[in-house]
């Protein structure tokens, strides 16, 4: 209700191997690592972010290799209840 949210399964990675930016209104998660052998892993994928969405206040928690980004509602975009009296 006050926020978007966004869930994404990326196993594998860590979080100093996930970069996440937005630019343009295009939020960018990017992941690089290397597997046992040697051999590079990579992970991208874009989303165009809500008009509505607060993206300077994004949260981002990655556990068990599920990253989980939160964008809050601008206070424009929050319905409010009006009581009738």
């Amino acid at each position: 209700k006050d926020f978007y949210s966004l869930e994404l399964i990326i196993p594998g990675f860590s979080k100093k191997e996930i970069d996440i930016s937005i630019h343009n209104d295009v939020l960018q998660v990017e992941a690089n690592s290397k597997d046992s052998k040697g051999r590079s892993i990579s992970f991208s994928k874009s989303f165009r972010t809500p008009k509505a969405g607060d993206v300077s206040e994004v949260k981002a928690v990655l556990e068990n290799g599920i990253l989980n980004l939160s964008i809050p509602k601008l206070k424009e975009a929050v319905p409010i209840s009006i009581k009738i009296e």
